[in-house]
């Protein structure tokens, strides 16, 4: 590899480790789940209840929420709802992650 391209990646991995550590200082929850029919449903089987933020574009919450899409969201933990602050999701497919163990723990 050349010096650039190591000096991007290093650019790069310093950058995801300092957003890391921006959402572990503000207590961000990550949530995983797959809409069926009308509800979201977590990877232990438990269902979830979400309330969307408004940074979130309504055609993308028309769009995920069809039945049979896996997503990952984060977001703030609430009594009665989760708030989703941000997401990323895959169509027509399950799969559930497991949490990387960061080296600081």
């Amino acid at each position: 590899m050349s010096s650039a391209t190591l000096t991007r990646l290093y650019q790069d991995a310093n950058q995801i480790q300092r957003q890391a550590q921006a959402q572990l200082s503000r207590d961000v929850s990550v949530w995983q789940a797959l809409r069926q029919g009308d509800r979201w449903i977590d990877c232990g089987g438990d269902t979830l209840r979400w309330s969307f933020s408004d940074t979130i574009d309504p055609s993308v919450i028309s769009q995920i929420s069809q039945p049979g899409t896996f997503v990952v969201a984060g977001g703030d933990s609430g009594i009665l709802r989760d708030n989703v602050d941000f997401l990323v999701y895959v169509d027509n497919e399950k799969a559930c992650l497991q949490r990387p163990r960061l080296l600081d723990e």
